[in-house]
């Protein structure tokens, strides 16, 4: 999968953990990203049901198609919070999206809800 990003994350560490946890999300590196999500957590894809169970979060991001190419255009963040949009190219076309990132506190790196918009 051919990815472009944004390579000014270093200065600011949750830019940097969002931009890795979109990469996994699409990379197929669940076990990462898993490992950085709080016990107590919500992913929220706009118009479908909660999940809030690493295993079933981990089945739904197995059954994904994987895209040919990840492009992450912004990423942004502020204490405990961080965003992105971007777009995946898939066999049937292009898939944008824009992630929301919220964190346990502004001193942790652990997710406590994503929430992610698709069209």
């Amino acid at each position: 999968m051919k990815i472009t990003a944004p390579n000014d994350c270093n200065n600011s560490p949750k830019r940097r953990i969002v931009k890795d946890l979109v990469i996994d999300l699409y990379n197929g590196n669940y076990d990462n990203l898993l490992k950085n999500i709080n016990e107590s957590f919500v992913y929220q894809r706009i118009d479908k049901p909660a999940i809030n169970n690493k295993e079933n979060l981990k089945k739904l991001l197995e059954k994904q198609s994987k895209p040919t190419s990840l492009t992450i255009d912004q990423i942004l963040s502020h204490g405990k919070f961080g965003a992105c949009n971007g777009y995946l190219e898939v066999s049937k076309g292009v898939i944008h999206f824009a992630y929301f990132f919220e964190f346990k506190s502004a001193g942790s790196n652990l997710i406590k809800k994503i929430t992610l918009y698709q069209v």
